[in-house]
């Protein structure tokens, strides 16, 4: 077949030009589509800048998948993504209270027997605070005997809080069982606490006899829960509200104790 020898051009360069001249190259789709002017733009603009350009311009940055590609089924997923995250976020806080309160039945056998007062100036002991003969002891009982009958006769321990006597949660004292139909918990006749006269006395101890780090972490505790402190009646309330803590109802107080022994036990 003989050459004619003459340059046939392509359908692009064809379309491309406005002005009857071939360019002598080959212009891409992006760059006839992308140019308003009838010239080329001598570069390939990326689909994000011909997509996002609302005038027909390019807008010079290229915006954030968010930007072009956010639909339903990706905030779906995100939502999803943020349940599963609290989901991980209340099993591990979940794991760590359970494991805070298989703490506390530890710290109640070792407390029993003890003496608060003894305990809280790092003292042995094989007596209870109620037989104790130092400084401060007798205080201590007078105060926890008023606190005790003050909250008990008004019934500041909020209902199935903990064991009116001990003050132990209902889940550990000996003294309740759980009733199966209602899954609450009833007092059992003729069965007495196994850990009597240990959570208030502590308490107790703690506040007119503690070292400042004890007391200074009660009442910033209750100063961040919007009680005064100096108020009586207020600060009883509070240490006998009910809170869900490692799958079992207990007090304030019970709380309180826990950290006490913790601290002292961490020394």
């Amino acid at each position: 077949m003989l050459d004619s020898g003459i340059s046939m051009p392509s359908s692009f360069e064809i379309q491309g030009s406005t002005s009857g001249k071939v360019s002598g190259r080959m212009l891409s789709s992006f760059e006839i589509q992308g140019s308003t002017s009838g010239k080329a733009s001598g570069r390939m603009p990326s689909s994000f800048e011909i997509q996002s350009a609302p005038s027909g311009k390019a807008s010079g940055r290229m915006p954030s998948s968010f930007e072009i590609q956010s639909t339903p089924s990706d905030q779906f997923q995100r939502q999803q993504v943020e349940r599963q995250q609290q989901r991980q976020r209340i099993q591990r806080q979940n794991q760590q209270e359970g494991q805070e309160v298989w703490e506390l039945e530890q710290q109640l056998e070792e407390c029993r027997g003890q003496c608060s007062l003894c305990f809280i100036k790092g003292q042995n002991s094989r007596h209870s605070i109620e037989d104790c003969i130092q400084d401060g002891a007798q205080d201590i009982r007078e105060n926890w005997k008023e606190i005790q009958t003050l909250m008990k006769e008004n019934r500041w321990f909020a209902l199935y809080s903990c064991c009116y006597d001990c003050h132990v949660p209902q889940a550990i004292c000996q003294k309740w069982a759980q009733k199966k139909e209602q899954g609450r918990w009833e007092w059992l006749k003729g069965v007495d606490c196994q850990f009597e006269g240990i959570i208030m006395p502590m308490v107790i101890t703690a506040i007119w006899e503690g070292e400042d780090w004890m007391v200074e972490m009660i009442m910033n505790w209750i100063k961040e829960s919007r009680v005064e402190v100096g108020d009586q009646e207020q600060m009883c309330r509070w240490l006998g509200q009910k809170v869900e803590w490692g799958g079992i109802e207990v007090t304030r107080l019970i709380q309180v104790f826990y950290r006490i022994v913790r601290g002292m036990q961490s020394r």
